[in-house]
């Protein structure tokens, strides 16, 4: 979530799997959120582009499990 006041944005899709989100991305049908480490080759040739956002706190908890 944003913080307060922020308009909130309904995703355009939900798809189930990394490479599904990417392929939506290379196709142009929405943004997309991706790891680096899953589009480094995509970023590297320019098919996609990374889209600057400093006002949203993209980071994550992981855990080793």
């Amino acid at each position: 979530m944003l913080g307060p006041g922020t308009p909130q944005v309904v995703p355009a899709l939900a798809l189930p799997t990394t490479t599904a989100v990417r392929a939506a991305a290379l196709a142009g049908t929405a943004p997309a959120v991706l790891s680096e480490p899953a589009v480094e080759d995509d970023l590297a040739t320019g098919r996609l582009v990374t889209v600057q956002s400093p006002e949203l706190d993209l980071r994550r908890t992981l855990r080793v499990i």
